[in-house]
């Protein structure tokens, strides 16, 4: 939920608000009933005669509803609230108002109040589709999925190049691990690959767990299509061909996954599978006769579980058979 505000147009907007509506001697009596939103300190000089317009002209609530986005964008989300509440008291149907109203109590992490000013909002211009957006967002926000997706809709249908709806309405489907139906929306757009490629990724996963061992691969697969470097994507095909004794894959997998983000060094130190098919390696180096390529497997096996006695007593054997051949050579 994030909009950005140019500051010199705002700035310009304020003075003009000034000009149009000027400045009298005499506070008027709408100005004395504002509320507490004219009383906010702090306002930098170049407003100060948008402020004092303000104060003697409360009735336009354009001039509240500007300044409440200055204070937004500060980040002083109680007091921009003060001055949305002010113009919509001034005018009841300004649809603006109402949606600013309901970003600043989102950010307040009030969003049953921001879903009823963002549906106050809509029901004044429902042709707003970052009103339908940011409803949608606060929707998946309380855990009401089903029913962000159908708002993400509406803002889609009223401007399909909000990227932002899509990226959300995709997330919401993957929350509620819809993966097949992520996976068709992403079919729609090839600029959100990584987002499409951590959803094969997860269905791969949950294939995998239901020992779907052939659909999680091919799952794994399709997320390598879309994005090449996808580390996580390795290390989980190692672990399925471990489980199907294919170790060689399996040290593929895992090494790979070392290639693209070294972080998993830390993880496969701690994995005893890791180990294992260094080991396995070494066994079958030992049987092809190449001694020094079985010694560094076996010692790589070694580096992730020193306490792996089989592997210590294979590289012991090798190492013996390494010196062997060397002699009789």
């Amino acid at each position: 939920m994030e909009e950005r505000t140019n500051y010199t147009l705002l700035i310009l907007i304020c003075l003009l608000c000034t000009a149009m509506y000027g400045v009298s001697a005499e506070p008027s009596p709408a100005s004395a009933n504002a509320g507490t939103a004219s009383d906010i300190t702090e306002i930098p000089d170049e407003f100060s005669s948008f402020d004092l317009a303000l104060r003697v002209n409360a009735e336009y609530a354009k001039p509240w509803c500007i300044r409440g986005l200055y204070l937004y964008e500060l980040g002083r989300y109680e007091e921009a609230l003060l001055a949305f509440n002010t113009a919509i008291t001034l005018n009841p149907e300004f649809d603006e108002a109402w949606y600013h109203k309901g970003r600043s109590l989102y950010q307040l992490e009030r969003y049953e109040e921001a879903l009823l000013a963002f549906n106050t909002a809509i029901g004044i211009n429902p042709s707003d589709a970052n009103a339908w957006y940011n409803k949608g967002f606060t929707l998946d926000s309380i855990g009401l999925h089903e029913e962000a997706i159908l708002a993400f809709d509406q803002g889609l249908g009223l401007n399909p190049a909000l990227t932002d709806v899509f990226k959300n309405k995709v997330l919401t489907f993957y929350t509620i691990e819809d993966y097949d139906q992520a996976i068709e929306e992403l079919g729609l757009t090839s600029k959100l690959n990584q987002i499409s490629a951590k959803v094969w990724n997860d269905k791969g996963l949950a294939l995998y767990n239901q020992y779907e061992y052939d659909k999680a691969i091919a799952a794994f697969y399709e997320a390598l299509n879309l994005y090449p470097e996808y580390a996580e994507v390795y290390y989980n095909m190692g672990r399925i061909y471990y489980d199907l004794r294919m170790y060689e894959d399996a040290l593929t997998g895992f090494e790979t996954s070392i290639i693209y983000d070294p972080r998993y060094v830390l993880i496969l130190r701690k994995n005893p599978e890791y180990a294992y098919v260094w080991f396995v390696k070494g066994v079958a180096l030992d049987e092809h006769e190449q001694y020094e390529e079985a010694i560094l497997a076996y010692e790589q096996a070694l580096s992730v579980d020193n306490a792996y006695a089989e592997a210590w007593s294979h590289r012991g054997e090798a190492m013996f058979n390494l010196a062997k051949s060397r002699y009789t050579g």
